[in-house]
């Protein structure tokens, strides 16, 4: 049996497993349901540290770690410049409540907060695709 998602019709959808990494609970479900119903498989995690471990353990399956920059134990920054250093093939898509903070992290493209439904699964099939062009 296929685990994955068929995409809802009247959403923009793709293929992909994305990480969401948000310290809201009710932000970080939000969007793990709309990412579903987009097609795409979804882990998630709480913090920097916790998503850090995700990162480990799944490798070779996370296509996008969607993450928030303001997390407790360990910023999303910090995220960032780990996985740089581990030398992820993951593409980052930096989900922030402020627009300063978010064009703060250098050649990392950023969704604002509040985001929308097709808002956020446009910039996520765009992350991913110019992922797969490579």
């Amino acid at each position: 049996m296929d685990s994955t998602p068929n995409p809802s019709p009247a959403l923009p959808g793709g293929k992909g497993t994305v990480l969401v990494i948000e310290d809201e609970e009710v932000v970080r479900k939000g969007i793990a349901s709309i990412l579903s119903k987009g097609g795409y498989a979804v882990l998630s995690a709480s913090d920097g540290v916790e998503g850090l471990e995700k990162i480990r353990e799944h490798a070779e399956a996370i296509d996008l770690v969607l993450l928030d920059l303001s997390l407790p134990r360990m910023s999303g920054a910090e995220v960032i410049a780990h996985l740089k250093g581990m030398k992820s093939r993951a593409k980052v898509l930096v989900l922030s409540g402020y627009e300063a903070q978010a064009m703060g992290v250098s050649g990392v493209p950023s969704i604002l907060k509040p985001v929308r439904v097709r808002e956020l699964l446009a910039q996520v099939g765009k992350a991913l695709e110019v992922q797969e062009r490579r």
